[in-house]
């Protein structure tokens, strides 16, 4: 697979700064999307995590959040991704590492469709198959 064909998914921070009009990472994903013009993704696992964050706001403005999140494709939890699950967190457990189970799960769907991770979380550089783009946030 050449650099073109590979997908970008976002973790839950990469996005909340995004929201949050970062400019750096703005930047940063913008040279993404020229490389990589399909869609940029979340998993399921980034729509509940940034869901859940949204629940302390109004409801208007939980509204227009959404909004903004439907425009991603979702990636969802499927029978491939939770094998990958499976071997991730037993490999890392018998390693005596801990990952968060959410990130786990947005690792195993990322790795299953090839995709490269975008996020600020150090813990997925210990994942060994995923492919992480690093942000400095």
């Amino acid at each position: 697979m050449n650099s073109g064909d590979t997908m970008i998914v976002l973790d839950t921070d990469a996005l909340i700064e995004l929201e949050r009009n970062n400019a750096k990472v703005i930047e940063r994903i913008s040279k993404m999307r020229k490389e990589h013009p399909e869609d940029i993704s979340i998993t399921s696992a980034v729509y509940a995590e940034f869901s859940f964050g949204l629940m302390n706001l109004s409801k208007e403005k939980q509204d227009l959040t959404v909004a903004s999140l439907n425009r991603y494709r979702v990636l969802d939890f499927d029978r491939p991704s939770a094998s990958e699950f499976a071997k991730l967190k037993w490999k890392l457990e018998k390693e005596g590492r801990v990952v968060p189970i959410m990130d786990l799960v947005t690792a195993s769907i990322s790795m299953r469709h090839g995709a490269t991770l975008v996020t600020g979380d150090a813990h997925y550089e210990r994942i060994n198959g995923l492919n992480v783009i690093m942000l400095n946030l």
